[in-house]
């Protein structure tokens, strides 16, 4: 079975690396939108990311890391086998419903617009990416 394992394997990493690029390009269209520079893939962060994506499927608990060292959008379906990088990113874009543009201090309603703002924050420039 080693073969399989290896498919398996090379499977995952290309599903990995198809899901990485979706939710770049994604993020990057709707930053344009904005007038948000374009962000390239760090692969630092994208390390860091799936250990913790790892770490929460094995836990089965739903948590940001409370480290805190990069800003962090996370996103979960259930029940489907395909996964979208691009569905992922529109979950997190829906929050414009409910931003408020050229609030003083969007903070406030942080809750239910900072997975927008991580999107679209023009001062961030690179992304990390783990599934």
């Amino acid at each position: 079975f080693p073969q399989q394992r290896d498919h398996l394997l090379q499977s995952s990493r290309t599903m990995s690396a198809q899901f990485q690029q979706q939710v770049l390009d994604e993020h990057n269209r709707l930053r344009s939108l904005h007038a948000a520079p374009p962000l390239k893939l760090n692969r630092t962060m994208c390390a860091y990311a799936q250990e913790w994506a790892e770490d929460i499927a094995r836990r089965k608990t739903l948590q940001h890391r409370t480290d805190k060292k990069y800003g962090e959008n996370i996103y979960a379906i259930f029940g489907r086998k395909e996964v979208s990088g691009k569905d992922a990113v529109a979950s997190w874009y829906g929050e414009i419903k409910d931003y408020t543009f050229g609030e003083k201090d969007p903070a406030g309603n942080f809750g239910k617009v900072g997975h927008f703002t991580q999107v679209v924050w023009k001062k961030c420039m690179e992304l990390g990416v783990g599934m």
